[in-house]
């Protein structure tokens, strides 16, 4: 009676899904260290490579992080456009939204770094529009003692996960601070620091990008932001379910408000 059942069992083994292979990338091998330490286990195993053809080959995900404010080489460029273009995902972190002019940025991240773009170093409160998408999906606020980014050039149509509202100091400490310029695109006329976007590029596949604009290296071992990249990685890679690489421990630290370091007194703009 039960032969029947038991040969198709054996005959049709159950197939796991094979989890997205992730790239990081980075300006500081410090922080593409940090960055593949958070996003390791749990299913993912990334692995930090260069920005061409061969080191990309296997990933489904992109994860680029720039500490300086400036452009790509263009081979690197055309790099990262050809694996947006095949439908890979890519996830940019702080000065990754600067790696190239409007026109290339703007299809790849859904937003660029322009002349009238500015890093301001203050205290923020990143509020997080919970309801808007499954990334930021319970999370609390982030407080920060470093850069907010604002006056990009955003693209239509991203989804804008969380604005910045801080204080632009004035440089003197017995003077008020007086309100920072307010982003393009953002409802509440705060700057936009997170956001998911969905483009497709001329003669390409769909894809999907993430950006988080705070950079700081020390930030990725803060467990609330490990848990958003990780639902990014999954977002991006076009997984049913954001949470499949996230632990119950995980899911609960977003509920909890994150508190960024201060940046080094040295700059680096």
């Amino acid at each position: 009676m039960h032969t029947i059942p038991l040969c198709l069992a054996l005959c049709c083994p159950i197939v796991l899904a094979v989890p997205p292979g992730v790239m990081v990338w980075a300006d500081s091998p410090g922080t593409a260290q940090a960055l593949v330490k958070a996003l390791d286990g749990d299913g993912l195993k990334p692995y930090a490579g260069e920005l061409n053809e061969g080191s990309m080959a296997d990933a489904d995900v992109l994860v680029l992080h720039q500490q300086k404010f400036e452009p790509l080489p263009e081979g690197d460029r055309a790099a990262i456009e050809a694996f947006a273009r095949r439908g890979g995902g890519v996830i940019g972190l702080h000065g990754a939204i600067a790696a190239g002019d409007a026109a290339w940025a703007k299809p790849v991240f859904g937003a660029a770094w322009t002349p009238e773009s500015r890093r301001l170093s203050s205290h923020t409160v990143i509020d997080v529009a919970t309801d808007r998408h499954p990334l930021v999906d319970g999370a609390a606020a982030i407080e920060s003692n470093e850069e907010a980014i604002c006056g990009l050039d955003l693209a239509t149509g991203i989804e804008i996960l969380a604005t910045s509202s801080q204080k632009e100091s004035t440089g003197d400490p017995d003077k008020t601070t007086r309100p920072a310029p307010a982003g393009q695109g953002a409802e509440s006329g705060d700057p936009p620091q997170i956001w998911a976007y969905e483009s497709t590029l001329a003669g390409g596949k769909p894809h999907r990008a993430v950006v988080m604009l705070q950079g700081t290296t020390a930030n990725y071992g803060k467990a609330g932001i490990r848990t958003i990249l990780r639902r990014a990685v999954a977002w991006a890679a076009r997984r049913d379910n954001v949470d499949e690489f996230c632990t119950a421990a995980d899911i609960a630290s977003l509920r909890q408000a994150v508190a960024l370091p201060s940046r080094p007194k040295k700059s680096d703009k």
